[in-house]
């Protein structure tokens, strides 16, 4: 039997990851840090930075004299996800888990977080301020280090990301259903009841109105079109029942439903 071998590393992706740490470097290296990192410092983490890949063993890590990128780290994927990170600080709103869009995004983050720790192994134990917290691996000198580099390279570069990925999968709303409408309120009854994905319905639950322009993805305009035709069905069925006065009234939200379901059906081909 035998066995594939494994995919060779491209030198543009060893280029890539490089220039992430160069950049991380040349950030941390700004007088306002009080780091004291020089060019020397810059061109070391660059030096001893390593690219692999493997599916067990040779984790993502860093020391002193060593920054290790693996690419087959289950966190390095292409497609959106969210990029945790150690359950200390997960939640922490510049520092935490992420939600990120595509490869570089994820290949970034992994970047700062390991030369954080070099920084932090290397530098940090020589300076005054964090003589008692450079040692403890995650602790409040590797959170000082990795918070700047999220501030200014990561989180700036993921949300760049998120409104491309917004751009190229989401639609505009044609039309405004109005919140206060009866059509929206029969239409929310409709989408409360249907069976969605976690994720399309916790966007839904983010609509408290569908106004013209807002942008909704593709995977929840198809459960608002299936909805509305629900949503129809009931609207012209009470118009049936009521008196001639009343049934007025409610034809045209129905009317006026099966137009805007008409939109959005021409908006999803």
């Amino acid at each position: 039997m035998t066995t594939a071998k494994p995919e060779k590393i491209s030198a543009d992706t060893v280029k890539l990851i490089e220039s992430m740490v160069r950049r991380c470097m040349n950030e941390l290296k700004k007088k306002q840090y009080e780091l004291g990192i020089n060019k020397a410092d810059v061109d070391y983490a660059v030096k001893v930075t390593r690219v692999v890949r493997r599916a067990t063993g040779g984790a993502t890590y860093a020391g002193a004299n060593s920054i290790q990128i693996n690419l087959g780290y289950w966190q390095h994927r292409s497609e959106k996800a969210y990029h945790e990170e150690y359950e200390s600080f997960d939640k922490d709103p510049v520092i935490g888990g992420v939600v990120t869009y595509n490869m570089n995004d994820n290949l970034l983050m992994s970047v700062a977080h390991e030369v954080a720790h070099h920084v932090q192994r290397r530098k940090c134990r020589t300076i005054a301020r964090f003589s008692k917290t450079h040692r403890k691996p995650h602790g409040d000198c590797f959170k000082w280090v990795y918070r700047q580099l999220r501030a200014t390279i990561v989180n700036p570069a993921v949300e760049e990301s998120r409104k491309a990925w917004v751009q190229a999968n989401t639609v505009k709303m044609p039309v405004t259903i109005h919140a206060k409408s009866e059509l929206f309120a029969v239409l929310s009854k409709k989408m409360d009841k249907r069976r969605m994905p976690s994720r399309i319905k916790n966007e839904w639950l983010q609509c408290q109105s569908l106004a013209k322009g807002k942008r909704v993805t593709a995977e929840l305009l198809g459960h608002i079109i299936g909805a509305l035709d629900e949503a129809n069905r009931s609207l012209f069925y009470k118009s049936q029942l009521q008196i001639v006065g009343k049934r007025s009234v409610t034809k045209k939200r129905y009317l006026a439903g099966r137009r805007i379901k008409k939109q959005l059906t021409a908006l999803a081909v």
